[in-house]
């Protein structure tokens, strides 16, 4: 819970110091290696934050969130067919998800499927 309070107050790297502590007395604590790529990614190191993202989905997060946290990650490295599976599992688990809708579009403008962005961004809207 410290490493949540200081997530909370934007205090990334003592988070992230508090989340490698619990690591260590439970390796399988998928909540603080989801929680640790939150602080990496806010960071904007997203190489590691995928690492964590990818690590709280084998232990068995399996959450819309998770998942579009790492498609946002992927995104921000310019790997967007990967963001796009990330995205398409955020929308499985939450088909209310506006944000991956329009975060999936953007990847779909990027790669020129300009129809296949439309179709995305009009879903955003939809639903927000």
């Amino acid at each position: 819970m410290l490493g949540d309070c200081r997530l909370q107050l934007n205090q990334y790297e003592e988070a992230i110091e508090n989340y490698n502590k619990a690591i260590e007395l439970d390796e399988n604590d998928f909540y603080s290696y989801e929680q640790r790529g939150c602080c990496k990614l806010e960071l904007k190191r997203y190489e590691e934050a995928i690492e964590d993202y990818s690590k709280a989905i084998e232990l068995g997060k399996n959450d819309c969130l998770t998942y579009s946290n790492r498609g946002n990650c992927n995104y921000q490295l310019g790997k967007y067919e990967k963001a796009i599976i990330d995205f398409n599992k955020a929308v499985e688990l939450d088909k209310e998800d506006s944000y991956s809708y329009e975060k999936r579009g953007h990847c779909k403008y990027q790669l020129g499927k300009y129809e296949e962005a439309i179709e995305n961004y009009n879903k955003a809207i939809e639903l927000d």
